[in-house]
């Protein structure tokens, strides 16, 4: 929309106008390509369908519409008029929603981004904890699905020590979404995402772009997979063809899967791994914990690696209860040659009674290793 049409329709006759408002029709129309759908949506207002294959490039057409505005000038009669203009950009992606909202979203941009002028700013509607008797879950999961249409996840790599030292180098890959204020860690949205089928499309999202980055590394990568992507049967055909392409060794990733997906689906766990053995890539159970029926998940998959409940780890010099539920763990995993990761590991304390324990991989604050932001 042209920044202060409001007023300059004030001060121009309908003729005028009109002409104004062609004028700068032509100038939009300049930028798009053949397939693009231009309309008018409003007095001062303009509308464009554009298919574009990422969030870069439709962003790249609306800086070029910025741009062409900024540097045209419009005759009206006498008058010799700049132009501004502000765009809100609103994506559909692979979870389609309702047309009216995309627009609604795109309008809302807009008038943010008519604040200042001569802006674009893209619709990212907040994801707010409200309760879902208030409609709050429906808005939570409107979020998340914009979230997937504008692409607006990225990796974050934590570093996983080897006290050792003489073990592979490993990074976990933890799944952000970005929001207007603060980012989003997987807390926050994954569970209301998996239970409103809406995970696997953020996996698909975000694991080329990881498998890109592990090109260049020699350390092995766990990447985090949502429980819709396990119930997805398409995803291990998917996932064999994004290795290849990526020109990726199977044996250096690590799939992590969380102990509640693994209980919960254990004969598709069964067939993911059934399925994914000709790569080589090795599993992953987070959140584990020292209940039996967890423990016996090791009797029925085959695991590489299991990651302990992060509470298992939180003031653990002082509960003789948590030490214990650590040592069951740790004398179910060793029989098998699973490895046990401590995460959010916070003092040294707490470090040498892991140790004790047998427990030699660890994840947290307490490392000290600066994170790394990949596959944005």
């Amino acid at each position: 929309e042209p920044d202060g049409f409001e007023k300059l329709h004030e001060e121009l006759n309908v003729e005028s106008s009109d002409a104004f408002i062609a004028d700068l029709a032509g100038v939009i129309r300049e930028c798009l390509a053949e397939s693009d759908v231009p309309a008018r949506i409003s007095e001062g207002g303009f509308a464009v369908l554009a298919q574009r294959p990422t969030l870069g490039e439709l962003e790249a057409l609306a800086e070029q519409i910025l741009i062409a505005c900024r540097g045209h000038i419009v005759e009206v009669g006498d008058r010799s008029l700049t132009v501004s203009c502000s765009i809100g950009l609103s994506s559909v992606g692979r979870v389609v929603v309702n047309s009216s909202e995309i627009i609604a979203g795109a309008r809302k941009a807009q008038a943010e981004a008519a604040e200042h002028g001569d802006q674009l700013v893209i619709y990212r509607p907040q994801l707010t904890a409200v309760s879902s008797a208030a409609g709050g879950e429906g808005l939570r999961v409107e979020r998340i699905k914009q979230a997937v249409a504008n692409q607006d996840f990225y990796s974050v790599q934590q570093a996983i020590i080897d006290l050792d030292g003489d073990g592979d180098q490993i990074v976990e890959n933890i799944t952000f979404m970005r929001g207007e204020a603060d980012d989003h860690g997987p807390a926050d949205f994954l569970a209301l995402a998996e239970r409103n089928d809406i995970a696997a499309s953020i996996d698909r999202q975000v694991i080329p772009g990881l498998l890109k980055t592990m090109v260049e590394s020699d350390q092995r990568h766990i990447i985090n997979l949502s429980g819709n992507s396990v119930l997805d049967y398409a995803f291990p055909g998917w996932f064999s063809e994004q290795v290849k392409k990526a020109c990726i060794d199977g044996s250096r990733i690590i799939l992590q899967i969380s102990a509640a997906t693994a209980l919960n689906n254990l004969r598709p766990m069964q067939r993911l791994v059934k399925e994914l053995q000709p790569l080589g890539c090795a599993l992953s159970i987070s959140d584990f914990d020292a209940e039996r029926r967890t423990r016996q998940l090791l009797e029925h998959i085959d695991v590489s690696y299991i990651k302990m409940r992060p509470e298992l780890t939180f003031e653990l010099t002082a509960n003789a209860k948590l030490q214990e539920s650590i040592t069951q763990i740790v004398e179910a995993a060793e029989p098998r040659g699973v490895a046990v990761i401590a995460d959010e590991v916070q003092d040294t304390s707490s470090l040498a009674v892991l140790w004790q324990c047998g427990i030699k991989l660890i994840a947290g604050s307490f490392v000290k290793e600066s994170t790394q932001v990949v596959a944005q």
